[in-house]
Formats: C-alpha cells, sequence, structure tokens
C-alpha cells in the first residue's frame, strides 16, 4: 500500500531537483575580450604663416594698407570644409578684422583679410574652433571649395594704437561639417 504522504514527498522532490538544475552554476576563470578600436583624421590641413613683412612704420597714416603676412592653407580634399579663426588673443572678428595679441603695453596691431574673403567670415560662434579665442566678438573665416587657399593681412584702416616692437598673431584652422 502506497501511502498518500510519500507520492506528495517524491513530486516535491522532482519539483525541487528540476529547479535546481534550471539555475546556473559558474565554474572556472572568467574570460574578458576588448575591442580597442583607432579612429584616423580623414581631413588633413596644413597651415603656414609666411611672407611675413620684416618692417613697418609705427604711425597709423604709413601703416595703413601695408600688408602684414599670408596664411597659406591646404587640405587633402578640396570638399573638405575648413573653419580659421584666431588663436589664444588673436581675434578675427566680425568684419574682417583681425586683431593681434595685446601686448604688455596694451598696444595692438589690427589687420584686415583681403578683400576677396570677406564675404567668408561669420560671427556664428558654432562655426569657431573648439580652441581658438571664444571671445564676444571672434568670428571665423570659412573656406569651402578649394584644396589651397592663399589669404592677404594687411593693416586695416583703422585708428592703431602700435609702438615700435613684435606683434603676434595666431591663428587655428579645423575641418568641419554642416
Amino acid at each position: 500500500m502506497i501511502r498518500p504522504y510519500s507520492v506528495f514527498l517524491g513530486a516535491l522532490a522532482l519539483t525541487c531537483a528540476f529547479n535546481a538544475s534550471a539555475l546556473p552554476t559558474f565554474t572556472g576563470p572568467i574570460a574578458t575580450a576588448s575591442a580597442n578600436i583607432k579612429v584616423t583624421q580623414s581631413s588633413q590641413i596644413d597651415l603656414i604663416a609666411d611672407l611675413v613683412a620684416d618692417t613697418l612704420p609705427d604711425n597709423t597714416a604709413e601703416l595703413v594698407g601695408k600688408h602684414l603676412f599670408r596664411i597659406s592653407l591646404t587640405s587633402a580634399d578640396k570638399n573638405i570644409k575648413i573653419a580659421l579663426a584666431g588663436d589664444m588673443d588673436t581675434v578675427i572678428d566680425g568684419n574682417g578684422l583681425v586683431h593681434s595679441s595685446v601686448k604688455d603695453n596694451g598696444t595692438k596691431l589690427i589687420g584686415v583679410i583681403e578683400d576677396s574673403f570677406k564675404d567668408q567670415v561669420t560671427s556664428d560662434s558654432s562655426f569657431i574652433p573648439p580652441t581658438a579665442n571664444q571671445s564676444a566678438d571672434a568670428a571665423a573665416l570659412l573656406l569651402t571649395g578649394e584644396d589651397m587657399y592663399r589669404i592677404y593681412f594687411k593693416a586695416a584702416d583703422v585708428e592703431q594704437n602700435i609702438a615700435a616692437g613684435a606683434y603676434d598673431f595666431n591663428f587655428v584652422a579645423q575641418a568641419y561639417t554642416d
């Protein structure tokens, strides 16, 4: 004769055995893997300042229109869009004026981008490279459609506060998409 409680215990044992085997049991050491992905720059840009004026007069009347320097920009592809802006204390403003870094005596030299590029200057801060001068009056020169640019800067026809000495103009260029 089978006792009723033994059937119940047998069913309980099968249920426990089934549930115990459904849970995973980890054994051995853990194996790991990682993926290192290298992103390479596909928009090579070269930036050079050259044809720098050796000497300039120290008064505004004689200085206006004198050649200061040339920026030469080349890219690997003419379809690359480039933003050129002032770096450190140099500022390209929305009118195409380029302000040198201010010297210790408070003076600075103000140049101007050549006329053929003035309509490519934007004050839209979203086009200013992140490492460029981000002051409120900063702007960028947007260049598209060529793989080489030669941009000439001359002394601006504005009141200059200059003294004898060296003046620094610093620039940064970066490719962008929009």
